[in-house]
């Protein structure tokens, strides 16, 4: 009679990942994606960021002006109704719809370019024999469907395109990893997937990762000051 597999060593094949785990493999993922991505949007974005641009400083101006006819209006009833008629100023209106074309463009190009590089990436490691990518051979976990065995290329797929939920909801997709029992996110319930760390892998995180994730929040920190100062910088600019 064959001998019955031990439950025991099954559960300890079965450790999910934790949040941060997880984050810092895709972070490096994303560390070697970036680079290619950036590469294949680089020409489309040269076309589609002066167009933003442009209807930026369009809508901006077309805005100060209708203040400023609004402002010139002594009556506080009459600045109500100036308002509403800027809202559905035609002129206004174009300003608007040309700017939101212009940044849906400079939007759609990075992220169609994030696309075409790291779904085949994503796709082919996971469903692949170790059921990893390089990122996640880092940190010692695998992607694997519900039972913990590999993942089909299909299911690899929907894992990927599945994620795209995760992004929409603001990232709580992400965070459900950080509390649910089998620490699966948004993307990993809707394709039937988890991730696990690797049999005899450490469950404690190695000890390079928390400063790999101290530069990144410095570094978010930083993009945040810079963006704020770039947005003040424009409005004093307008303001002029």
């Amino acid at each position: 009679m064959p001998p019955r597999p031990d439950p025991t060593h099954r559960a300890s094949a079965l450790r999910p990942a934790g949040f941060w785990r997880r984050y810092a493999a895709w972070s490096i993922d994303a560390l070697i994606l970036v680079v290619p991505a950036a590469l294949l949007a680089w020409l489309p974005l040269q076309a589609a960021w002066p167009r933003l641009l442009a209807a930026g400083s369009a809508l901006a101006v077309t805005l100060a002006l209708t203040m400023q006819d609004a402002m010139r209006t002594p009556d506080p009833a009459g600045n109500l109704l100036l308002a509403l008629a800027i809202v559905r100023d035609p002129v206004v209106a174009g300003a608007v719809v040309r700017f939101q074309d212009a940044l849906l463009v400079a939007l759609a190009v990075p992220m169609l370019a994030w696309t075409l590089v790291a779904a085949p990436w994503f796709v082919l490691f996971e469903s692949g024999a170790r059921g990893a990518t390089p990122g996640k051979r880092a940190l010692d976990i695998r992607a694997a469907d519900a039972a913990g065995a590999r993942l089909r290329p299909v299911r690899a797929a929907a894992r990927f395109f599945a994620g795209a939920l995760s992004w929409a909801t603001l990232n709580l997709g992400h965070a459900l990893a950080a509390w649910t029992p089998e620490r699966r996110a948004l993307h990993d319930i809707v394709a039937g997937s988890r991730v696990l760390l690797r049999e005899g892998a450490d469950p404690r995180l190695p000890r390079w990762v928390l400063p790999w994730l101290g530069m990144q929040g410095c570094a978010l920190l930083a993009g945040v000051a810079w963006l704020l100062g770039a947005w003040i910088e424009l409005l004093l600019r307008f303001a002029a």
